[in-house]
């Protein structure tokens, strides 16, 4: 009997390892991990308005005057692209009486959104030309004015001139592309 005790004990013992395993076994099969690390670089863009704005005598309310200003603007990393620049006059009545004088519509465009374009991309190193070379006062604009001060901002921006290493084929796709207005057309590759 102590036989037969100690078989049946040493069976059913058997049978819930069995059991154990058997449910271990069946949780692998539905279970699955793996851990893979992907490493990539974002593209970084740096880019900087250089200006040239020698302080200029203080305006006198009632005459027309010139402002000797410019500005441009330089790419200071090894990614190729496209800038734009917009131009705020700020304060009371800001631009009221204010123009830019000699706006260079040769190597930007007035997108009418309130930027100018720059037409080519710009490599590393590379400036725009100047986008103008002063300000004109009109002698009228500051007559009613209780401010006396006017600030004039120049605000700029790039995007990357390619996609996936394919070129956009202007200005136009690129800000687009990166604005998602609209998909755009890049250049095909030519290799």
């Amino acid at each position: 009997m102590k036989k037969a005790g100690k078989a049946l004990i040493a069976a059913a013992g058997l049978m819930l390892m069995s059991a154990l395993f058997t449910v271990n076994m069946t949780g692998a099969f539905f279970t699955d991990s793996e851990k893979l690390q992907n490493r990539f670089t974002v593209g970084c863009i740096t880019t900087e308005i250089e200006e040239e704005f020698p302080t200029p005598d203080p305006l006198d309310p009632e005459k027309p005057s010139d402002i000797l200003k410019s500005a441009s603007v330089r790419n200071q990393t090894g990614v190729i692209c496209y800038v734009r620049m917009a131009v705020v006059f700020e304060g009371s009545d800001a631009g009221e009486g204010f123009t830019l004088t000699d706006v260079d519509l040769e190597h930007w465009v007035d997108g009418q959104d309130g930027f100018f374009y720059y037409l080519t991309p710009l490599s590393s190193g590379e400036a725009t030309t100047p986008l103008f070379s002063g300000i004109h006062y009109d002698g009228e604009g500051m007559k009613n004015s209780s401010q006396d001060t006017r600030k004039v901002i120049c605000y700029e921006e790039s995007v990357q001139a390619e996609h996936e290493g394919i070129p956009f084929e202007n200005y136009q796709a690129a800000w687009n592309f990166y604005e998602g207005k609209e998909k755009s057309e890049v250049m095909p590759d030519e290799t």
